[in-house]
């Protein structure tokens, strides 16, 4: 038996009691494709995503959270299109075949979030590639939406609408800058004349919070039942990949409007979270707006909802923040108490970073 036979024998195992569990696959991994029965009233609904080692993960990445990410990320395109997920097909490239225990820990992780979704291994590939220091991961993943919606759209946000975030979009950069700075790489991740800020926050940061941190950098929540409810509330919607600044900017460019951030918002969502950063603020509404890697949702809602909002947070145990408001204007700003300021800010750069 051939090494790549092995290791899909090994995810054949470890999946074949959550395949069962699902009735929509008929015919899972070990064919030359799935087969999931469907309905003719849903939509299906498909998202890729590309992981490398040392681009999206350090190459001493702990294989669990390794495994528990590559899956997490594409969970969190299904919430921001308001779909129900169904299975997921993996890839992976590699220049040498891990130990088994890598392979252990990442199947582990894999597992743990596919079963909390119910999302069950499907089938996919492995490959030998050349000059690559860590693992290349794809992943594939199907969802379903009722025949009767659009999803949550990036073109559906309307002039006058609130815009909200889930979670605390920046505490996942927040985790990278922690774990870079223990591996002596800070310099690569932030600008040396933000060092001492850095420092001093690191220094003040209760460590459960600084943990909290470091946990949402490698083993993000997806909101998957957020992103249904919103079906209902919300006209549109974006996960956070790449950082707020250039995803609410992509949302905004399709739905053809601009936006007004309100300063004090951002501020009030910090300082919620932990009372003795307010000194930091100006930093952290840096992090915040350009953090990425949260795989927390943007989405826009007319303020009408806005207590049918706060309460599906409180259901759902989710936090739910208004940041700002959608205008008609194609200006993208960011307002304090007395001036409003282009916000210049731009999108995580997988080619420049």
């Amino acid at each position: 038996m051939s090494e790549f036979d092995f290791i899909d024998r090994y995810f054949t195992q470890r999946f074949s009691g959550l395949n069962r569990k699902n009735d929509r696959v008929q015919l899972g991994i070990g064919d030359d494709a799935a087969i999931l029965s469907w309905r003719n009233s849903n939509q299906l609904v498909v998202s890729s995503d590309l992981l490398s080692s040392g681009k999206h993960f350090f190459t001493d990445a702990r294989p669990y959270d390794v495994g528990f990410k590559s899956l997490a990320v594409n969970l969190s395109d299904m919430a921001a299109m308001g779909a129900q997920p169904l299975a997921f097909t993996l890839s992976v490239a590699l220049s040498e075949s891990p130990c088994l225990s890598w392979w252990d820990g990442f199947s582990q992780g894999l597992f743990t979030i596919a079963s909390q979704f119910n999302c069950p291994l499907i089938g996919g590939d492995t490959t030998a590639c050349e000059h690559s220091v860590g693992p290349i991961i794809s992943i594939t993943i199907f969802g379903e939406l009722p025949n009767n919606t659009s999803g949550l759209l990036r073109s559906g946000v309307k002039p006058s609408d609130d815009l909200w975030v889930s979670g605390l979009p920046g505490k996942a950069r927040l985790g990278l800058l922690f774990e870079a700075c223990r591996r002596g790489l800070l310099n690569r991740f932030l600008p040396v004349s933000e060092h001492a800020v850095f420092t001093h926050f690191e220094s003040i940061l209760p460590e459960t919070l600084r943990q909290e941190c470091v946990l949402a950098l490698h083993q993000p929540q997806p909101h998957v039942t957020l992103g249904i409810e919103l079906r209902a509330l919300a006209h549109s919607a974006i996960d956070l990949s790449d950082g707020l600044s250039g995803d609410l900017r992509h949302m905004l460019q399709q739905s053809q409007c601009g936006a007004v951030v309100e300063q004090h918002l951002i501020d009030a969502l910090w300082c919620n979270w932990y009372f003795g950063c307010v000194d930091f603020l100006p930093w952290l509404r840096q992090i915040f707006l350009v953090g990425g890697d949260d795989y927390t949702l943007c989405f826009s809602a007319d303020p009408k909802w806005r207590e049918s909002l706060l309460a599906l947070s409180s259901r759902l145990t989710i936090p739910l923040n208004r940041i700002g408001v959608a205008q008609q204007s194609r200006l993208f700003e960011l307002s304090d108490s007395q001036r409003r300021e282009p916000i210049q800010l731009h999108s995580f750069d997988h080619f420049l970073s």
